[in-house]
């Protein structure tokens, strides 16, 4: 019969062996997850639910995603785009406000939408 330290001695010795080949074929499988996870300009985008009632509140509607400005060159105007859920002209319309101090912005487009870090 085996003493209990010599079963976890064996089964030390085979996870560490298990688990440094797990490690070999992951790294082999070239997983592009980087720019996902760590997007450039990277924001968690929250939206407005039952607004104007006493239970409105925030919920978190992307944990991480990016925004960009694109810059539409036929009439000069620009377009906010939010990760792949919001795509917006920007205009008085959106009522784009910005809270420096607060790293946020807040926008309106089908929806009450708030940026931030």
């Amino acid at each position: 019969m085996q003493s209990s330290s010599s079963k976890f001695l064996d089964y030390k010795t085979t996870s560490i062996t298990s688990v440094k080949d797990l490690d070999s074929k992951l790294k082999a499988l070239k997983l592009r997850y980087s720019s996902v996870l760590n997007p450039r300009n990277a924001v968690k985008l929250y939206l407005l639910v039952n607004k104007n009632t006493p239970k409105a509140k925030w919920i978190i509607s992307k944990n991480i995603t990016d925004y960009e400005f694109d810059d539409v060159s036929s009439d000069g105007s620009w377009i906010l785009k939010v990760g792949s859920m919001i795509k917006a002209r920007v205009s008085t319309d959106m009522q784009l406000k910005e809270f420096r101090d607060q790293r946020r912005v807040v926008f309106v487009h089908t929806g009450v939408w708030v940026c931030g870090s």
